[in-house]
């Protein structure tokens, strides 16, 4: 099993998002802090990505920050950062966004938030990595995010095998827990592809 150090969060930019979002991204900052962790984020210091930046830095956690040319201003991207990284694409900012995680985890936000978490998802269903993802759905937010991947798997586009992937819960707290106590393994993608072999509940 991985030590896991580094967790990498996605999560909104936007400075309109409700306070409970705003307080639960301090409160997973904090709690990376304490844990001796290291936040890896898309490097914002605005919304909740700035709530996460602040919470964490006021714990004493490390901070990696990793934008875009684009977005440095648009996010007001946090200079003080351990570490500050420049990419030009935003394929860029999720690879490494990724490839530093030891673990992920998701927080509410807009279509960047999403598009980040299907290409990580799709990756770990893949088996490009081992690594824990957890959305922590605040007020129920995420749900319809759990709904769409639901539905696509009673449809069948989708193989019902990635559920065993898409770990989610409410709290910070229970989420952080959660991928520091959870044993990576690798899967087998032909499980997991829609085309791939198909496993019945209760088989």
């Amino acid at each position: 099993m991985t030590k896991i150090k580094n967790i990498t969060v996605f999560a909104a930019s936007s400075t309109r998002a409700d306070q409970v979002h705003l307080d639960a991204a301090e409160e997973l900052g904090k709690l990376i802090g304490e844990r001796d962790l290291t936040l890896v984020f898309g490097g914002g210091g605005v919304g909740l990505m700035g709530s996460l930046y602040e919470g964490t830095k006021a714990a004493g956690g490390g901070t990696i920050g990793i934008t875009t040319t684009q977005f440095v201003e648009l996010e007001q991207a946090v200079p003080d950062c351990d570490e500050l990284i420049v990419v030009e694409t935003m394929a860029e900012r999720k690879k490494e966004l990724i490839d530093r995680a030891d673990a992920i985890l998701v927080l509410p936000g807009g279509l960047g938030t999403y598009e980040e978490f299907f290409d990580a998802f799709v990756g770990r269903v893949l088996g490009h990595h081992s690594k824990a993802m957890v959305l922590i759905n605040i007020e129920g937010a995420l749900d319809p995010l759990c709904r769409m991947i639901d539905d696509g798997i009673d449809r069948k586009f989708i193989n019902q095998g990635v559920r065993e992937f898409l770990h989610v819960f409410t709290t910070p707290a229970d989420a952080l827990e959660h991928v520091l106590s959870t044993t990576e393994h690798q899967v087998d993608p032909s499980k997991m592809v829609p085309s791939g072999d198909w496993e019945e509940p209760g088989q």
